[in-house]
């Protein structure tokens, strides 16, 4: 049987252990939290990269708003820009033609049947013409008396620090009026290079963008197809960059087809190209391509695939 004092020793000398070991866990304790994966500095959402499950870190990709937030609102218009700034898009993308006076108006086919119920071919239209005709109703009456805007209206949306990627829908003609209109009217003053991004399928104009406005970037758009016989997919990896190369594009922005792979994705970039794809709305597919490693997703949806890529967890209460 253990005597009293004894029994005290013992105590006393477990109670010092405890205090020992307590005080080297508060001392180191700082670090150790640091350290921990539960103990992070909460930086924003929107610039800081997402870790995966499989430890791969994946750059979020910019969102573009396609035709404005064009599932919303009628596509090109005021309206739908404006709501894709709303959304909390980072860019915009608007299609463009020429019209017969010289004004650079949005709108994506060159006949304004489809959105004004009337036949008419914007190429040979005066502004003052297409002004006339109501391009919102279309989608619901809430929007009944929305115009054809001009480049000069939308441009004056966009918010500082925010990419507008103008499509050219019209031939390389439109070039050099809009290079007169960067250049010396005072409506775009407030539009930074850096902010624009000229977009279009035609070659030639991608060509001419960066002849003529060597500073902006300029990506070539391309959808593919695939042969019926064979399954082989045109074009291929190959003659993209071939493309690229001979008209002198910053970066690819493609249909976000099955096919694309990393390997894909890593020729285009090891080449010295951006990556961009377009129009994504299922959210799947947006995390297939931004864990791709895409530069942007363009979206008919942009507050929806937003939040699906988790880029801004408050975007909901926007």
């Amino acid at each position: 049987m253990i005597n009293d004092d004894r029994l005290k020793r013992l105590a006393n000398r477990c109670w010092g252990n405890v205090l020992l070991t307590v005080c080297v866990f508060v001392a180191s304790a700082p670090n150790s939290l640091a350290q921990s994966p539960l103990v992070q500095k909460a930086d924003s959402p929107s610039s800081q990269p997402t870790e995966h499950s499989n430890g791969n870190v994946m750059k979020l990709p910019m969102i573009v708003a396609h035709r404005g937030a064009s599932a919303d609102a009628p596509e090109n218009t005021l309206a739908a820009f404006r709501l894709g700034w709303k959304q909390n898009a980072d860019a915009i993308e608007g299609d463009f033609f020429l019209t017969s006076d010289k004004q650079i108006v949005a709108i994506h086919d060159s006949d304004t049947q489809r959105m004004a119920g009337v036949a008419g071919d914007v190429r040979k239209k005066s502004s003052a013409e297409l002004r006339m005709l109501d391009v919102g109703r279309w989608k619901h009456r809430d929007f009944a008396g929305e115009r054809i805007p001009t480049l000069a209206e939308v441009v004056e949306t966009i918010p500082v620090g925010k990419t507008f990627f103008l499509e050219v829908k019209d031939s390389a003609r439109l070039v050099p009026v809009l290079k007169q209109q960067l250049t010396s009217d005072p409506a775009f003053e407030k539009l930074a290079r850096e902010q624009l991004v000229i977009i279009a399928f035609d070659a030639e104009v991608i060509a001419t963008s960066k002849r003529e406005l060597p500073e902006v970037k300029a990506f070539w758009l391309t959808g593919f197809k695939t042969d019926e016989q064979t399954g082989e997919v045109r074009p291929s990896v190959e003659e993209i960059l071939s493309t690229l190369k001979t008209i002198d594009a910053d970066g690819l922005d493609c249909q976000a087809a099955e096919h694309i792979d990393q390997h894909f994705v890593n020729r285009i970039r090891a080449a010295g190209y951006q990556f961009h794809v377009w129009t994504i709305d299922e959210p799947a597919v947006a995390q297939r391509f931004a864990a791709l490693g895409v530069d942007s997703i363009t979206t008919n949806k942009p507050q929806s695939i937003r939040h699906q890529l988790s880029l801004d967890p408050t975007n909901e209460s926007r």
